[in-house]
Protein backbone atom coordinates (compact mmCIF):
# COMPACT_ATOMS: atom_id res chain seq x y z
CA UNK A 1 0.00 0.00 0.00
CA UNK A 2 2.10 2.89 -1.28
CA UNK A 3 -0.29 5.67 -0.47
CA UNK A 4 -3.76 5.73 1.14
CA UNK A 5 -5.76 8.70 2.39
CA UNK A 6 -9.33 9.17 3.49
CA UNK A 7 -11.58 11.52 5.41
CA UNK A 8 -13.25 9.79 8.37
CA UNK A 9 -15.81 11.79 10.38
CA UNK A 10 -14.38 14.90 8.72
CA UNK A 11 -10.81 14.10 9.86
CA UNK A 12 -7.82 13.31 7.65
CA UNK A 13 -6.42 9.74 7.80
CA UNK A 14 -3.30 8.51 5.97
CA UNK A 15 -1.76 5.04 5.80
CA UNK A 16 0.93 3.01 4.03
CA UNK A 17 2.48 -0.41 4.51
CA UNK A 18 2.85 -3.93 3.21
CA UNK A 19 1.23 -7.31 3.82
CA UNK A 20 2.33 -10.68 2.38
CA UNK A 21 -0.59 -12.43 0.75
CA UNK A 22 -1.39 -15.87 -0.62
CA UNK A 23 -4.59 -17.73 -1.39
CA UNK A 24 -4.55 -19.16 2.13
CA UNK A 25 -4.02 -15.66 3.61
CA UNK A 26 -6.98 -14.32 1.62
CA UNK A 27 -9.20 -16.99 3.14
CA UNK A 28 -7.95 -16.16 6.66
CA UNK A 29 -8.57 -12.45 6.16
CA UNK A 30 -12.04 -13.13 4.77
CA UNK A 31 -12.96 -15.31 7.81
CA UNK A 32 -11.28 -13.05 10.39
CA UNK A 33 -10.06 -9.58 9.32
CA UNK A 34 -8.14 -9.26 12.58
CA UNK A 35 -5.45 -11.53 11.11
CA UNK A 36 -4.27 -8.48 9.17
CA UNK A 37 -2.49 -7.42 12.34
CA UNK A 38 -0.47 -10.63 12.55
CA UNK A 39 1.90 -10.02 9.63
CA UNK A 40 3.32 -7.16 7.65
CA UNK A 41 3.81 -3.52 8.64
CA UNK A 42 1.14 -0.81 8.60
CA UNK A 43 1.79 2.86 9.30
CA UNK A 44 -1.29 4.93 10.25
CA UNK A 45 -1.23 8.70 10.64
CA UNK A 46 -3.87 11.18 11.81
CA UNK A 47 -2.04 14.52 11.43
CA UNK A 48 -4.44 16.79 13.33
CA UNK A 49 -7.98 15.77 14.25
CA UNK A 50 -10.77 17.41 16.21
CA UNK A 51 -11.56 15.34 19.34
CA UNK A 52 -15.24 16.11 18.84
CA UNK A 53 -15.26 13.41 16.15
CA UNK A 54 -14.09 10.85 18.72
CA UNK A 55 -15.95 12.19 21.77
CA UNK A 56 -19.36 11.13 20.49
CA UNK A 57 -18.28 7.49 20.83
CA UNK A 58 -17.37 8.12 24.50
CA UNK A 59 -20.20 10.45 25.61
CA UNK A 60 -19.76 9.68 29.33
CA UNK A 61 -16.01 10.41 29.36
CA UNK A 62 -15.03 13.01 26.75
CA UNK A 63 -16.40 16.45 25.99
CA UNK A 64 -16.26 17.61 22.33
CA UNK A 65 -13.15 19.75 22.80
CA UNK A 66 -9.45 19.39 22.02
CA UNK A 67 -7.12 18.08 19.30
CA UNK A 68 -5.72 14.61 18.54
CA UNK A 69 -2.60 13.51 16.64
CA UNK A 70 -1.69 9.88 15.91
CA UNK A 71 1.42 8.42 14.28
CA UNK A 72 1.57 4.64 14.85
CA UNK A 73 3.23 1.71 13.09
CA UNK A 74 1.91 -1.83 13.59
CA UNK A 75 4.69 -4.38 13.09
CA UNK A 76 4.42 -7.96 11.92
CA UNK A 77 5.18 -9.20 15.46
CA UNK A 78 2.04 -7.41 16.72
CA UNK A 79 4.05 -4.62 18.40
CA UNK A 80 3.25 -0.92 18.14
CA UNK A 81 5.64 1.98 17.68
CA UNK A 82 4.90 5.67 17.49
CA UNK A 83 2.95 8.19 19.54
CA UNK A 84 -0.51 9.53 20.35
CA UNK A 85 -0.86 13.15 21.41
CA UNK A 86 -3.89 14.85 22.98
CA UNK A 87 -4.07 18.62 23.47
CA UNK A 88 -6.49 20.87 25.37
CA UNK A 89 -9.09 18.15 25.97
CA UNK A 90 -11.87 18.23 28.58
CA UNK A 91 -13.64 15.36 30.32
CA UNK A 92 -17.26 14.98 31.27
CA UNK A 93 -18.07 15.32 35.02
CA UNK A 94 -16.40 12.41 36.82
CA UNK A 95 -18.57 11.99 39.92
CA UNK A 96 -17.40 14.03 42.94
CA UNK A 97 -14.07 14.78 41.22
CA UNK A 98 -15.79 17.10 38.77
CA UNK A 99 -14.41 17.97 35.32
CA UNK A 100 -10.81 17.50 34.15
CA UNK A 101 -9.78 20.50 32.04
CA UNK A 102 -6.76 21.30 29.88
CA UNK A 103 -5.94 17.61 29.47
CA UNK A 104 -2.61 17.26 27.63
CA UNK A 105 -1.08 13.85 27.05
CA UNK A 106 1.81 12.41 25.11
CA UNK A 107 1.67 8.61 24.85
CA UNK A 108 4.67 6.85 23.35
CA UNK A 109 4.32 3.32 21.99
CA UNK A 110 7.52 1.28 21.91
CA UNK A 111 7.31 -2.43 21.07
CA UNK A 112 5.16 -3.79 23.91
CA UNK A 113 5.44 -0.79 26.20
CA UNK A 114 3.26 2.28 26.64
CA UNK A 115 5.22 5.22 28.05
CA UNK A 116 3.56 8.25 29.64
CA UNK A 117 6.28 10.92 29.87
CA UNK A 118 3.87 13.82 30.32
CA UNK A 119 0.17 13.56 31.09
CA UNK A 120 -1.38 16.51 32.89
CA UNK A 121 -4.80 18.00 33.61
CA UNK A 122 -6.39 20.67 35.76
CA UNK A 123 -8.86 19.62 38.44
CA UNK A 124 -10.61 22.39 40.34
CA UNK A 125 -7.98 24.85 39.10
CA UNK A 126 -5.07 22.68 40.31
CA UNK A 127 -2.67 20.58 38.23
CA UNK A 128 -2.57 16.79 38.48
CA UNK A 129 0.09 14.74 36.64
CA UNK A 130 0.49 11.09 35.64
CA UNK A 131 3.75 9.53 34.43
CA UNK A 132 5.34 6.11 34.08
CA UNK A 133 4.92 3.11 31.82
CA UNK A 134 2.88 -0.02 31.18
CA UNK A 135 4.37 -3.14 29.58
CA UNK A 136 2.24 -5.74 27.80
CA UNK A 137 4.22 -9.00 27.46
CA UNK A 138 3.29 -11.69 24.95
CA UNK A 139 1.99 -13.82 27.77
CA UNK A 140 0.79 -12.99 31.25
CA UNK A 141 -0.51 -9.83 32.83
CA UNK A 142 0.26 -6.19 32.17
CA UNK A 143 3.15 -4.74 34.19
CA UNK A 144 2.38 -1.24 35.51
CA UNK A 145 4.70 1.39 36.94
CA UNK A 146 2.78 4.66 37.25
CA UNK A 147 2.87 7.68 39.55
CA UNK A 148 0.02 10.14 40.17
CA UNK A 149 0.75 13.50 41.79
CA UNK A 150 -1.17 16.68 42.58
CA UNK A 151 -1.34 19.42 45.19
CA UNK A 152 -4.39 20.95 46.85
CA UNK A 153 -6.79 18.93 44.71
CA UNK A 154 -10.56 19.01 45.42
CA UNK A 155 -11.51 15.36 46.05
CA UNK A 156 -15.13 16.05 47.03
CA UNK A 157 -17.15 19.18 46.29
CA UNK A 158 -20.78 19.09 47.25
CA UNK A 159 -23.24 21.10 49.31
CA UNK A 160 -21.86 21.38 52.85
CA UNK A 161 -18.64 19.40 52.23
CA UNK A 162 -15.30 20.36 50.67
CA UNK A 163 -12.45 17.84 50.92
CA UNK A 164 -9.03 18.81 49.54
CA UNK A 165 -5.57 17.32 49.69
CA UNK A 166 -2.26 16.38 48.06
CA UNK A 167 -1.77 13.14 46.13
CA UNK A 168 1.44 11.15 45.81
CA UNK A 169 0.34 7.68 44.70
CA UNK A 170 2.06 4.83 42.88
CA UNK A 171 0.62 1.93 40.89
CA UNK A 172 3.13 -0.91 40.53
CA UNK A 173 3.04 -4.55 39.46
CA UNK A 174 5.69 -6.58 41.33
CA UNK A 175 7.52 -9.58 39.92
CA UNK A 176 5.12 -11.81 41.85
CA UNK A 177 1.80 -10.99 43.45
CA UNK A 178 -1.01 -8.60 42.49
CA UNK A 179 -0.63 -4.99 41.39
CA UNK A 180 -0.46 -2.60 44.37
CA UNK A 181 -1.55 0.99 44.96
CA UNK A 182 0.72 2.75 47.45
CA UNK A 183 1.78 6.20 48.59
CA UNK A 184 0.21 8.95 50.64
CA UNK A 185 -2.79 11.25 50.62
CA UNK A 186 -2.25 14.41 52.68
CA UNK A 187 -5.55 16.10 53.52
CA UNK A 188 -5.72 19.89 53.93
CA UNK A 189 -7.95 22.99 53.82
CA UNK A 190 -11.26 21.13 54.07
CA UNK A 191 -14.63 22.33 55.32
CA UNK A 192 -17.66 20.51 56.73
CA UNK A 193 -20.98 22.36 57.17
CA UNK A 194 -23.64 19.66 57.03
CA UNK A 195 -25.22 17.06 59.32
CA UNK A 196 -22.73 14.41 60.44
CA UNK A 197 -25.35 11.73 59.82
CA UNK A 198 -25.13 12.41 56.08
CA UNK A 199 -21.71 10.70 56.09
CA UNK A 200 -23.13 7.40 57.33
CA UNK A 201 -24.11 4.91 54.58
CA UNK A 202 -27.56 3.45 54.25
CA UNK A 203 -29.05 0.57 52.27
CA UNK A 204 -27.70 -2.93 51.80
CA UNK A 205 -24.85 -4.25 53.89
CA UNK A 206 -21.63 -5.17 52.17
CA UNK A 207 -18.07 -4.04 51.52
CA UNK A 208 -19.20 -0.61 50.33
CA UNK A 209 -21.26 -0.09 53.51
CA UNK A 210 -18.18 -0.33 55.77
CA UNK A 211 -15.37 2.19 56.07
CA UNK A 212 -13.94 3.40 53.70
CA UNK A 213 -17.38 3.01 52.02
CA UNK A 214 -16.36 1.84 48.54
CA UNK A 215 -15.71 -1.43 46.74
CA UNK A 216 -14.66 -2.23 43.15
CA UNK A 217 -15.94 -5.62 41.97
CA UNK A 218 -14.62 -5.62 38.38
CA UNK A 219 -11.78 -8.05 37.70
CA UNK A 220 -8.80 -7.83 37.83
CA UNK A 221 -9.09 -4.49 39.65
CA UNK A 222 -10.78 -6.09 42.67
CA UNK A 223 -7.57 -8.00 43.41
CA UNK A 224 -5.26 -4.97 43.42
CA UNK A 225 -3.70 -4.40 46.86
CA UNK A 226 -3.92 -1.17 48.87
CA UNK A 227 -1.20 0.38 51.03
CA UNK A 228 -2.04 4.10 51.28
CA UNK A 229 -1.39 6.42 54.20
CA UNK A 230 -3.93 9.19 54.80
CA UNK A 231 -2.70 12.06 56.98
CA UNK A 232 -3.90 15.56 57.79
CA UNK A 233 -3.12 17.83 60.73
CA UNK A 234 -6.16 19.98 61.52
CA UNK A 235 -7.21 19.43 57.90
CA UNK A 236 -10.97 19.74 58.50
CA UNK A 237 -12.83 22.73 59.88
CA UNK A 238 -16.24 21.66 61.16
CA UNK A 239 -19.00 24.28 61.45
CA UNK A 240 -22.43 22.90 62.35
CA UNK A 241 -25.23 24.19 64.62
CA UNK A 242 -24.06 21.75 67.34
CA UNK A 243 -20.28 21.44 66.87
CA UNK A 244 -17.51 23.89 66.01
CA UNK A 245 -13.92 22.68 65.81
CA UNK A 246 -11.11 21.08 63.80
CA UNK A 247 -10.11 17.50 63.12
CA UNK A 248 -6.91 15.65 62.19
CA UNK A 249 -6.58 12.33 60.33
CA UNK A 250 -4.20 9.43 61.02
CA UNK A 251 -5.47 6.67 58.77
CA UNK A 252 -4.19 3.78 56.67
CA UNK A 253 -5.99 2.19 53.74
CA UNK A 254 -5.20 -1.51 53.28
CA UNK A 255 -6.67 -4.70 51.88
CA UNK A 256 -7.74 -4.75 48.22
CA UNK A 257 -9.98 -2.70 45.96
CA UNK A 258 -12.58 -5.45 46.26
CA UNK A 259 -12.32 -5.64 50.06
CA UNK A 260 -10.79 -2.34 51.24
CA UNK A 261 -10.11 -1.83 54.95
CA UNK A 262 -9.55 1.40 56.85
CA UNK A 263 -7.49 1.52 60.04
CA UNK A 264 -6.66 4.47 62.29
CA UNK A 265 -8.45 7.43 63.79
CA UNK A 266 -9.73 10.95 63.26
CA UNK A 267 -8.84 13.15 66.21
CA UNK A 268 -10.71 16.25 67.35
CA UNK A 269 -7.92 18.45 68.67
CA UNK A 270 -10.12 21.37 69.63
CA UNK A 271 -13.80 22.16 69.50
CA UNK A 272 -16.98 23.08 71.29
CA UNK A 273 -20.34 21.36 71.53
CA UNK A 274 -23.16 23.91 71.62
CA UNK A 275 -26.36 22.94 73.43
CA UNK A 276 -29.21 25.41 74.06
CA UNK A 277 -28.09 26.35 77.60
CA UNK A 278 -24.47 25.18 77.80
CA UNK A 279 -21.35 25.20 75.68
CA UNK A 280 -19.03 22.23 76.20
CA UNK A 281 -15.29 22.38 75.51
CA UNK A 282 -14.02 19.12 74.03
CA UNK A 283 -11.30 17.54 76.19
CA UNK A 284 -10.69 14.62 73.85
CA UNK A 285 -12.43 13.32 70.76
CA UNK A 286 -11.75 10.30 68.56
CA UNK A 287 -13.41 8.50 65.68
CA UNK A 288 -11.63 5.14 65.44
CA UNK A 289 -11.70 2.78 62.45
CA UNK A 290 -10.83 -0.90 62.75
CA UNK A 291 -11.29 -3.58 60.04
CA UNK A 292 -12.92 -5.97 62.52
CA UNK A 293 -15.64 -3.43 63.41
CA UNK A 294 -18.45 -2.65 60.98
CA UNK A 295 -19.01 0.91 62.31
CA UNK A 296 -16.62 3.68 63.32
CA UNK A 297 -16.29 3.91 67.11
CA UNK A 298 -16.77 7.26 68.85
CA UNK A 299 -15.25 8.60 72.04
CA UNK A 300 -15.87 12.27 72.89
CA UNK A 301 -15.43 13.84 76.35
CA UNK A 302 -16.40 17.45 76.94
CA UNK A 303 -16.83 19.75 79.96
CA UNK A 304 -18.84 22.83 80.83
CA UNK A 305 -19.79 24.86 83.91
CA UNK A 306 -23.37 25.85 84.58
CA UNK A 307 -25.10 27.22 87.71
CA UNK A 308 -22.00 26.42 89.79
CA UNK A 309 -21.83 22.79 88.56
CA UNK A 310 -19.05 21.17 86.55
CA UNK A 311 -20.94 19.27 83.86
CA UNK A 312 -19.41 16.44 81.83
CA UNK A 313 -20.68 14.97 78.59
CA UNK A 314 -19.53 11.67 77.09
CA UNK A 315 -20.39 10.32 73.64
CA UNK A 316 -19.27 6.74 72.98
CA UNK A 317 -20.07 3.60 71.01
CA UNK A 318 -20.68 2.92 67.31
CA UNK A 319 -21.36 5.89 65.05
CA UNK A 320 -24.72 4.45 63.92
CA UNK A 321 -26.00 4.12 67.53
CA UNK A 322 -23.88 6.16 69.96
CA UNK A 323 -24.48 6.47 73.72
CA UNK A 324 -24.75 9.96 75.23
CA UNK A 325 -24.36 10.41 78.99
CA UNK A 326 -24.26 13.47 81.27
CA UNK A 327 -22.80 13.77 84.78
CA UNK A 328 -21.90 16.61 87.11
CA UNK A 329 -19.94 17.66 90.17
CA UNK A 330 -21.53 18.07 92.73
CA UNK A 331 -23.45 15.00 91.54
CA UNK A 332 -26.90 15.35 90.02
CA UNK A 333 -29.25 12.91 88.40
CA UNK A 334 -28.82 12.62 84.64
CA UNK A 335 -32.34 13.97 84.17
CA UNK A 336 -31.50 17.11 86.13
CA UNK A 337 -28.32 17.67 84.12
CA UNK A 338 -30.26 17.21 80.89
CA UNK A 339 -32.90 19.75 81.92
CA UNK A 340 -30.16 22.17 82.95
CA UNK A 341 -28.29 22.10 79.62
CA UNK A 342 -31.26 21.67 77.28
CA UNK A 343 -34.03 23.69 78.97
CA UNK A 344 -32.07 26.05 81.21
CA UNK A 345 -33.81 24.73 84.34
CA UNK A 346 -31.58 24.97 87.44
CA UNK A 347 -31.40 21.82 89.59
CA UNK A 348 -33.78 21.76 92.54
CA UNK A 349 -34.99 25.28 91.63
CA UNK A 350 -31.83 26.72 93.22
CA UNK A 351 -32.03 29.70 90.91
CA UNK A 352 -35.39 31.12 89.90
CA UNK A 353 -35.77 32.17 86.29
CA UNK A 354 -38.87 32.73 84.22
CA UNK A 355 -39.60 31.05 80.92
CA UNK A 356 -39.12 34.42 79.22
CA UNK A 357 -35.61 34.78 80.74
CA UNK A 358 -34.64 31.28 79.66
CA UNK A 359 -35.84 31.90 76.12
CA UNK A 360 -33.84 35.13 76.00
Amino acid sequence: LERFSAVVEGQQLRAQGWLPLSMERWREIRDDPRTLAKSGDLHVEVPDADLAAVAKYFPDILAPKGRLQVDVTLRSDATLNGFVQVRDATSRPLGPLGVLQDVNAEIRLRDRSVELPAVSARMGGQTVTLEGRATLPKEGRALLDLQLKGRNLPFVRRMGLLLRGDLDLTLKTPASGPTAIGGTVRLRDSLFLTDVRSLLPSGQKGSAARPPYFSIEAQPLNGWRLDVGIQGENFMRVRTPIFDGAASARLHLEGSLGEPRLRGEIVVGRGTVKLPFATFAVQQGYVRFAPEQADPQLLVNARSRRFGYDVRMELSGPATAPNLTFSSSPPLDAEQVLLMVMAGQPPNDEITTTDRQRIA
